[in-house]
């Protein structure tokens, strides 16, 4: 099993001391957090009341919101967790520090808590969730301000996530890999002037070698014994230098290498021996899964020296230990999976509710929007038809006064104007006869001359009074009417009919003639309440559009409505007038 490094303790105080709050609170955590940095530094272990001092300042810390004692003491007491194995405590309390706050009071409090949950992940069985605890870890080392401090606290990433790779039995190769890339960034830490102890980077140095021996020895396929001793000898060696102190946390675990290692040399009586130191060691600063690694050696010793009770006696305490911890990691298991489930569950009904809050904000945004726009619209629209009425009715009157002019005129106008109507239904046979040979005679004789339009000013008064004959005649509702017809009609061309309607009435001889029959039907609407009964195909017809669809087109583009909402507006107004008259009337 993977062991932890001990944390960047004593450099957390240093960056934090300074800033304490003048408070019991601050006093007291700082001092428990330099008492445990103490302790790590030194044979002593952690006792019960130490560690229980330690949870309930972590308590007040996360009851008074005081985000540097759940930094403090929350990181030391989830390293409390690992050594003695639980594992459901640590990830319970990391992810209660890592959602404490966006902004941690110390650079290196993200990193570190995401690395020690992605051991406890893996001793979980939850293999995934921890290689995502290692890169997150990995990824915090480089908002750590101190070029030391990142290189010490990348050495110990790099060596706890060699967990994933030997747990789920992937990639083993990468093991080695991350062991000398451990060691590398522990070199990398300056010997002088640095704020990190000599002892840590000492210690940094030596772990990933007893680490490297003990891969050789029981993860590399096959096995490579005289690699292991390579790599043990220069952890005993760095251990006899004096150069540096091997931490308590970290002693038990080399112990215990170092008895795997003389083991497989068949060194027994020295591998009783570390091994007895080991169990002495164990016994003030607890490591449940170090001892019972050294139980089950010390019984194999004993048995290759036909000592069989001892064997038994170290066999059974074995067999309990593990047993006891195999049940332990089953309901840590559990209780983690459920509670990492839970926590997944809640993100997703969270994420879910944003999703509902946001699709409804976005459909009522999008109601809002169309109901904006409809508003708008309708306003348009009844400004327009207001207008359209507004025109209707004077040319309604303008007829009105004109007919009562006529009907006032003296007999002499009206036998001349009966007069120069006759001139006019004469020179207007087209539409039963042959284009008139003096009109195009006419115009033949104006093409030649050089700037002439082609149009001389007698012939186009002449084909104007016909156009407008033509427009009162109603001829144009009849569907088989063409460009070709009606020139033969004005006794004209093609070419001159078009530029005709281009000058004088301003449009194409085709919105020209849509012109004229949405013209007659708006009359026949406004002045007929009957026409509004009828269907929009029945009305199409009887302006002479080929089809439903493209009558409403027209009528839509020639007025800004589509006939419809026409419809319906002088049908409500005229509901009005009645009701206004019944009510007038009583």
């Amino acid at each position: 099993m993977k062991r932890t490094l001990l944390l960047l303790g004593f450099a957390l105080s240093l960056m934090t001391a300074f800033s304490q709050k003048a408070d019991p609170l601050a006093s007291a955590v700082n001092q428990i957090h330099l008492d445990f940095i103490e302790a790590d530094n030194s044979d002593k272990g952690i006792s019960e009341t130490k560690l229980s001092e330690l949870k309930d300042l972590y308590d007040q810390s996360l009851k008074a919101g005081y985000q540097v004692g759940i930094e403090l003491c929350g990181t030391d007491l989830i390293r409390q967790y690992i050594r003695h194995g639980n594992y459901q405590k640590v990830v319970e309390i990391g992810g209660q520090i890592i959602g404490s706050s966006k902004s941690y009071s110390n650079s290196t409090t993200a990193t570190e808590t995401h690395r020690m949950m992605g051991l406890a992940y893996s001793n979980l069985g939850l293999y995934d969730k921890s290689l995502e605890e290692y890169h997150l870890s990995i990824d915090a080392v480089s908002q750590v301000k101190t070029a030391d401090f990142r290189h010490y606290l990348r050495a110990i990433a790099y060596e706890n996530i060699t967990s994933y790779f030997e747990f789920t039995r992937q990639h083993l190769d990468s093991i080695e890999y991350y062991y000398r890339k451990s060691i590398e960034e522990a070199k990398l830490i300056s010997d002088t002037g640095s704020r990190i102890p000599s002892n840590y980077k000492f210690n940094a140095i030596l772990y990933p070698h007893k680490d490297l021996a003990d891969y050789y020895l029981n993860i590399c396929k096959p096995p490579q014994p005289h690699k292991a001793q390579q790599e043990i000898e220069i952890a005993l060696k760095m251990n006899e230098s004096g150069h540096g102190k091997v931490m308590i946390s970290n002693k038990i675990a080399f112990l215990n290498t170092l008895c795997q290692c003389l083991y497989s040399q068949k060194a027994y009586q020295k591998t009783i021996r570390f091994g007895m130191q080991g169990l002495e060691l164990e016994s003030t600063a607890p490591s449940p899964y170090d001892r019972a690694d050294i139980y089950e050696v010390l019984a194999k010793s004993y048995l290759a020296q036909n000592d069989k009770d001892a064997s038994g006696k170290y066999m059974n305490l074995y067999t309990l230990l593990k047993d006891s911890l195999q049940a332990s990691e089953k309901i840590q298991t559990s209780t983690a999976v459920t509670q990492l489930l839970d926590s997944q569950r809640k993100t997703h009904a969270s994420n879910a509710r944003q999703i509902i809050l946001w699709a409804l904000g976005v459909i009522l945004s999008i109601i809002l929007l169309v109901y904006i726009i409809w508003k708008t619209d309708s306003k348009s629209l009844h400004k327009k038809y207001e207008y359209l009425v507004r025109q209707l009715q004077e040319e309604k009157q303008q007829q009105a006064q004109l007919a009562l002019i006529a009907a006032s005129t003296v007999p002499e106008s009206e036998g001349a104007a009966t007069q120069i109507q006759n001139e006019i239904d004469t020179e207007t046979n087209a539409d039963t006869a042959t284009t008139p040979v003096d009109m195009q005679a006419s115009i033949a004789a104006n093409e030649e001359k050089p700037g002439s339009s082609g149009i001389s000013d007698e012939t186009l008064s002449r084909l104007l009074v016909k156009l407008e004959k033509f427009e009162r005649s109603h001829k144009y509702l009849k569907p088989e009417i063409n460009l070709a017809f009606l020139s033969h009609y004005l006794g004209t061309n093609q070419t001159y009919l078009t530029e005709l309607l281009k000058v004088h009435r301003g449009m194409t001889y085709r919105n020209y003639m849509n012109g004229l029959k949405i013209d007659y039907i708006k009359k026949k609407l406004y002045e007929e309440p009957i026409y509004r009964e009828y269907k929009i195909t029945h009305l199409a017809e009887e302006c002479g559009f080929a089809s439903r669809q493209v009558f409403i087109s027209v009528f839509k583009k020639q007025t800004g409505m589509p006939p419809s909402f026409f419809i319906n507006q002088l049908k409500q107004e005229r509901h009005l007038r009645q009701e206004q008259i019944v009510s007038s009337a009583q």
